[in-house]
């Protein structure tokens, strides 16, 4: 019997590839001693089924899982388990080994307390094996907890599931399961039947029933002949309902045909009414009439009144005419003094800005004469200082130097007639006076082209400074109402930012310094390629984009990609903002190129989505793989029929 099973189970579609060999090397390791404790498999070839009705309920458990249990291995312990599982790994043995300790005990079913619903027993006590491979099958597949009864009635066995808990009851041909929302109530929970399945293994572990073999065999041929006679009864069903169709079918045409009589003399009575109604009412009309000879007096009266009535609507259009070319000429008169007024203004205007350049310019000379003469002083208290370092004056010469006059062209005759005496003395090196001199004459070469230097310094500084006073508080202006918006739209995603204008004496390293706070517990932080994560970075450049638009113009604006790296809240919030800044009146058209989106984001009538996927170019094939709805919500549809939608 154990070799037909192996057989069967080695030619059955259960069979996984290496079963055999596995059992053979089992054997083997059995003989050698080399397993801790008792290993048995393929289990299918440990089972001795009884006969009955049992054994289809028995491989409905046992054969039609996704890894059949019939093919796997038991085991006790642990380290036999992963010698298998190495070994059929390296073999390619599908195989799954199923460790139960020694210590573990035989579950058994309780049929008993059921009885009243039909059960008649638990599939555990259907078939005999050893108690390792009893423990291993009640652990994998719950036969001790799977019921049997011998009848079909489904209400009874819903009543035994919801009112007991039990999930699993065979009927007399098929298996019912009790599937239970973990989520909703009871009344959620749906049973589900499923057919017995023909035997494939375990038929050769029960044998063949012969008498229920005869039962199937009588009931068989019942069948077919009950089918038979049925057949003949459509065959004559059919010859009588081809005549029956036809009368049918001529009776509905004469149906219509009659209907559409109906309704064109329907029609055609409306029409006439119709015609009849509006005839009456001209009638009616002209009945109501006066007579005209009657009637010629009272209107030569009323053409009379209305001729008088034009006349003086006449008169007085033309004394409007009349006042309004004289207030015309007046309006031109003024005009033209009005433009002769504008264009003095706009001369005296560009008088006092050309006035206004002027007296910049000649501050700046003002400041640099005036930095020039404290320069001028400065040299003059130096060279005094240096030269009464270097030549100090006693009290003879002091007294010399009082006695000298105030006036220059006096000093400069003392000077000259002081150079003839000099010239007068007897030198032993003639060209040591004449080396001074020409010394001297550099010095002061010297001293007058740093005095010119330091005064166009000066002057440079000072025009540097009006320039500074003319941009930068605009400048600063500017950076104010960008930190505004900044920090508005950080507030808005719940997050804090600001701009600032850093400063520096070198005009080249001014820059822009942007500081965010994403978390409650820091502080703001300087916006850096490090310190902030890709998201971020994308989030605090969007918003200062958005915080640009109020202080730039431009013709068009373009966004490539940057909710890339979002995360889906801050890219939902920055997409809204995105929308509110783009859609303000006066504010530039704005392109925002991206591969997705989120869905059910707002959209309003001032935006066009361009899908690259429904171009003229682009064949129905392709484009129908793309949902738009899936792209963009219930927004798109509300778009598309015109509705406002709220963002």
């Amino acid at each position: 019997a154990a070799g037909q099973r192996l057989h069967a189970l080695l030619s059955s579609p259960l069979h996984t590839h290496g079963l055999e060999g596995a059992w053979r090397w089992v054997q083997q390791q059995k003989q050698a001693g080399v397993f801790r404790g008792e290993v048995i498999g393929p289990l299918g070839l440990e089972l001795k089924v009884k006969r009955g009705p049992h054994a289809e309920r028995l491989a409905q458990n046992l054969e039609q899982s996704t890894w059949s249990q019939l093919c796997n291995f038991a085991c006790e312990f642990p380290e036999d388990e992963k010698l298998l599982m190495d070994t059929f790994k390296a073999q390619g043995v599908r195989s799954q080994v199923v460790t139960v300790p020694p210590s573990a005990a035989v579950p058994a079913g309780d049929a008993t307390r059921f009885k009243d619903y039909g059960v008649l027993c638990t599939l555990d006590v259907v078939f005999d094996a050893p108690p390792l491979v009893k423990k291993a099958l009640a652990n994998t597949c719950g036969l001790h907890r799977t019921y049997c009864t011998a009848h079909d009635d489904t209400d009874m066995v819903r009543r035994l599931m919801e009112e007991h808990g039990v999930r699993n009851v065979y009927t007399t041909d098929a298996l019912v399961t009790y599937i239970a929302s973990s989520y909703g109530s009871r009344e959620d929970a749906a049973v589900k039947s499923t057919m017995l399945y023909p035997l494939r293994v375990l038929g050769n572990a029960a044998g063949v029933d012969e008498e229920r073999k005869q039962q199937l065999q009588a009931q068989l041929q019942q069948v077919q002949h009950t089918c038979a006679q049925l057949d003949q009864q459509v065959a004559a069903k059919q010859q009588q309902e081809g005549p029956l169709n036809q009368q049918v079918e001529a009776l509905h045409q004469q149906k219509q045909q009659l209907a559409a009589e109906v309704a064109a003399a329907k029609a055609k009575r409306q029409k006439l009414h119709s015609t009849m109604k509006m005839a009456n009412i001209r009638l009616a009309k002209l009945e109501a009439k006066p007579d005209p000879l009657q009637e010629a007096p009272a209107l030569q009266r009323k053409i009379a009144k209305a001729l008088a009535m034009h006349h003086g609507a006449l008169t007085a259009q033309i004394e409007a005419v009349t006042a309004q070319w004289e207030l015309l000429q007046q309006q031109v008169v003024a005009d033209m003094s009005w433009r002769e007024l504008d264009m003095q203004a706009r001369a005296m205007q560009q008088a006092l800005e050309e006035r206004k350049v002027e007296l910049r310019h000649l501050q700046a000379a003002a400041k640099a004469a005036l930095a020039a003469e404290k320069s001028a002083k400065d040299a003059y208290s130096r060279a005094k200082d240096e030269a009464a370092a270097e030549h100090p004056l006693n009290a003879e010469a002091r007294k010399r130097f009082e006695q000298m006059p105030d006036d220059r062209e006096e000093l400069q005759e003392k000077i000259a007639e002081l150079e003839v005496e000099v010239a007068g003395i007897a030198v032993n090196n003639p060209r040591v006076v004449e080396e001074f001199l020409k010394r001297k004459a550099e010095i002061e070469r010297l001293a007058q082209d740093l005095a010119a230097q330091r005064a166009q310094l000066d002057t440079l500084h000072a025009e540097i400074e009006q320039l500074k006073e003319d941009w930068l508080p605009k400048l600063q202006e500017v950076v104010g109402q960008i930190n505004t918006s900044f920090a508005a739209n950080f507030a808005q995603i719940g997050c804090a930012g600001e701009v600032l204008l850093s400063q520096h004496e070198d005009y080249d390293k001014f820059s822009i310094q942007i500081k965010v706070k994403f978390r409650e517990h820091e502080d703001l932080q300087l916006l850096t390629a490090h310190r902030q994560s890709g998201g971020e970075r994308s989030v605090s450049t969007i918003l200062y984009l958005i915080a640009l638009q109020g202080v730039t113009v431009t013709p068009f604006r373009v966004v490539d990609e940057i909710n890339q790296g979002m995360d889906p809240a801050n890219e939902r919030k920055v997409f809204v903002q995105l929308v509110e800044a783009s859609c303000q009146e006066g504010t530039p058209q704005c392109f925002l190129l991206t591969p997705k989106l989120l869905p059910d984001l707002p959209f309003t009538e001032d935006i066009t989505i361009l899908n690259i996927f429904n171009g003229g170019l682009i064949s129905d094939h392709v484009a129908g793989q793309y949902d738009r709805k899936l792209l963009f919500g219930s927004a798109l549809d509300q778009l598309l029929q015109g509705v406002p939608v709220a963002g």
